[in-house]
């Protein structure tokens, strides 16, 4: 085999393992983070007007002390302001599965949460996560009428 093209094998090989997750695999790592949340089950949570920011930490403890997940580890990324994590909340919990406890936290302190492939992404309402998608679907044109379609007319009630 030539220099060049062990060279461009070696290149192409690079390439590929380079490419980052494809969406069907980053739906899949999201899926596998949400299964975890649904199964760590914390046994009793109570806060008493306790800062949200410290909540949120506490429960990120929490999850790590219970999850036994050495290869995919509990994270939790907070992209909301500071006002919003200096808000006050009280909750008593028990036997909660661990979204539901973020789910709860961000439903009283008025914050979202995003479940990411490798994280769990706290949000305030200015902040966002998703991604825009941008999709094309190709329509057979015999499906549009050519006549129909030049004139469209509402019906008004």
């Amino acid at each position: 085999m030539h220099d060049c093209h062990r060279s461009f094998i070696i290149l192409a090989l690079l390439a590929a393992l380079a490419l980052p997750f494809s969406a069907s695999s980053q739906s899949a790592t999201r899926k596998q983070m949400q299964q975890k949340l649904d199964r760590i089950i914390l046994t009793r949570i109570v806060f008493e007007e306790t800062r949200v920011a410290d909540v949120l930490r506490t429960l990120r403890d929490r999850v790590r002390e219970v999850d036994l997940d050495d290869d995919r580890p509990f994270n939790l990324v907070i992209r909301a302001k500071k006002e919003a994590l200096d808000g006050l909340v009280s909750l008593d919990m028990e036997n909660i599965p661990a979204g539901e406890a973020i789910r709860y936290v961000c439903m009283v302190a008025g914050l979202r949460y995003v479940v990411e492939p490798h994280a769990v992404v706290i949000l305030d309402e200015a902040a966002t996560a998703e991604r825009m998608e941008t999709r094309i679907y190709h329509i057979d044109p015999s499906v549009i009428d050519k006549k129909k379609s030049d004139k469209l007319e509402f019906n008004k009630k």
